[in-house]
């Protein structure tokens, strides 16, 4: 999955959301392509096709949100920017698992995905503490491995060049006993 972000969150903590929600809603996360993650100027927005999606999430001054009506469905009040991205990440990959399911009937998708993002959010609520914990954690960071000394690799290629030139020799040495005994043979007979 392409991960695009240019908000202030993290990609760790947007990757582990991510893979979190689809857990949630049984969507493979391997069914994703690209997400891309924009700030907006309005509270948040967002746009799912294909294997895509795009969320637009507003500054923490925007929230809390009341709850509003839209598509004949109430969208859920929410109290901060963190709860706005959970719920639009969760709304888009609601589309993208309508999508998968090749639902035909265009006019129902707005409502499944908003009633799958009330659920999520539910959910969200009920397990936050753990579940931030969770998502902020840093990864773990391999220690770099340093690379060895120019005098080291110079000597280990100097004894693979010794044993490729032994080798050689010693081919060397096989053919020229072997043209030796084949001279001597030509001579016996030329002689004879």
């Amino acid at each position: 999955m392409l991960l695009i972000n240019r908000t202030d969150f993290q990609d760790y903590f947007l990757r582990r959301m991510i893979s979190w929600i689809c857990q949630e809603i049984e969507l493979p996360i391997r069914q994703i392509k690209k997400v891309t993650f924009k700030k907006t100027r309005r509270t948040f927005s967002g746009r799912a096709a294909g294997r895509s999606f795009i969320v637009r999430i507003g500054c923490k001054e925007r929230y809390p949100t009341d709850s509003f009506i839209r598509h004949g469905c109430i969208h859920p009040a929410l109290a901060d920017q963190v709860e706005g991205l959970v719920s639009t990440t969760a709304h888009e990959l609601y589309h993208l698992w309508q999508f998968r399911q090749c639902n035909p009937n265009l006019k129902k998708l707005e409502p499944g995905a908003i009633f799958g993002e009330t659920l999520v959010l539910k959910i969200f609520r009920d397990n936050r503490d753990e579940l931030m914990t969770k998502w902020e954690r840093q990864p773990e960071c391999k220690a770099a491995k340093a690379p060895p000394p120019l005098t080291e690799k110079r000597a280990e290629k100097a004894s693979v060049d010794l044993r490729k030139w032994m080798k050689k020799l010693k081919l060397a040495q096989t053919k020229v006993k072997k043209y030796k005994q084949k001279v001597a043979y030509y001579e016996r007979t030329n002689t004879s």
